[in-house]
């Protein structure tokens, strides 16, 4: 779960993990408006196991050889650079601005 603290353009696209914007379900592949105070649900996979959630301008994490990805197994990387995964009450800061809308070809 994720509730924004302003508002901002995102892109999903992966795995379709039913995601949902204050209830309404999302499409995979597409960018959408989240505005401040709505509230991201991911549910269990319908298809496919990792999505991928793009902030433009990227957010503000510790990089770990040159990369803010977070690799439980090695325990390297994410939010604490500690490998572990976000928890409840974490908060990312997001360094960009929001984007201005664009659409994915169909069948990309």
């Amino acid at each position: 779960t994720l509730v924004a603290n302003s508002d901002v353009r995102l892109a999903l696209t992966g795995a379709d993990l039913a995601a949902t914007l204050d209830g309404q379900p999302l499409t995979p592949n597409d960018s959408f408006m989240m505005q401040a105070g709505q509230t991201l649900v991911f549910r269990q996979p319908k298809k496919g196991l990792r999505a991928y959630l793009a902030f433009p301008g990227g957010l503000d994490a510790p990089e770990v050889l040159g990369s803010q990805a977070c690799t439980a197994r090695e325990q390297i990387g994410g939010l604490h650079e500690d490998g572990k995964p976000l928890k409840t009450g974490d908060q990312l800061t997001w360094k960009g601005s929001s984007a201005t809308p664009r659409q994915l070809p169909q069948g990309t």
